[in-house]
């Protein structure tokens, strides 16, 4: 068995051989167990890279998604009516839950991961569950792990927003500044799945469905930012301007993470099928 480091300082390809037939294996595939031909029968799988496990995180980001374009909505409705504001922000901090606990199981999975000698058909030693685990060289422990930081940071931020404070510079420290954090590190873990997937700095593999859901993923964390920078990077003194512009790219995120959430269930059930 081989593995290549296109991506450095990242492992996220592994080539070996089977009954004289050449497999190339990426470190997402591996991840979430979406080989099932050169895995063991699903009864020794653990619960973490079943299928079903991927789908709900897939189900658990489309709900946050949809609640998400629900408050962009409402927010839109908002700036004519200014008693739906606080429905708005209630909406966002609802869909901010999910988002982490989708978040949370993802990164559950990728703190368990199985080393890559597993495909060799090396024995690993078996060992406790970790919750945070320790993987600097993989991009989707990495990616995992940011998102996660990234989805408490929008916690803070929407539960703040509902009785956002008067005070300005509260405002900023409590609102603003978790939501421009959260949507770093969502930038972050967007780009590091990207590569993950595609085993490049850039690809383009518009066929393949797991660069799909990343690709479809990083334009959504790229809406994230730009909604979050928006407000204090536009040349207007209109603050129903900024807050319209910055919605916008909102509801795009929404969107896209959104249609990356089913495109991550599809995954699962394909892989599903192949067991």
């Amino acid at each position: 068995m081989s593995t290549f480091q296109r991506t450095w300082p990242f492992i996220n390809e592994s080539i070996l051989k089977r009954h004289g037939k050449r497999i190339i294996v990426l470190a997402r595939m591996h991840r979430k167990g979406l080989m099932p031909q050169i895995f063991p029968r699903q009864a020794d799988i653990p619960f973490w890279q079943q299928q079903t496990y991927n789908g709900y995180i897939g189900i658990a980001f489309a709900v946050g998604s949809f609640l998400f374009g629900m408050g962009s909505v409402l927010q839109y409705l908002a700036l004519g009516w200014q008693g739906l504001g606080n429905i708005a922000n209630l909406t966002f901090f609802a869909g901010s839950i999910p988002f982490t606990i989708a978040a949370s199981l993802q990164h559950f999975q990728s703190a368990n991961m199985p080393d890559f000698r597993s495909l060799a058909g090396k024995k690993q030693d078996n060992k406790p569950f970790a919750f945070i685990g320790w993987h600097p060289r993989s991009a989707g422990w990495m990616s995992t792990f940011t998102q996660w930081i990234g989805t408490i940071a929008f916690n803070i931020s929407t539960f703040s927003a509902i009785k956002a404070p008067d005070n300005k510079l509260l405002d900023t420290l409590e609102v603003w500044a978790p939501n421009l954090e959260g949507s770093i590190l969502f930038l972050v873990s967007g780009y590091l799945a990207y590569i993950e997937a595609g085993n490049y700095y850039f690809s383009w593999k518009p066929k393949d469905l797991s660069w799909q859901v990343v690709f479809v993923n990083l334009l959504g964390c790229i809406a994230f930012m730009i909604s979050a920078v928006a407000p204090t990077s536009m040349n207007t003194h209109d603050p129903v301007s900024a807050a319209f512009y910055s919605n916008t790219y909102t509801l795009l995120g929404a969107v896209c993470f959104f249609i990356s959430a089913l495109l991550l269930v599809k995954e699962s059930k394909e892989a599903s099928a192949g067991d």
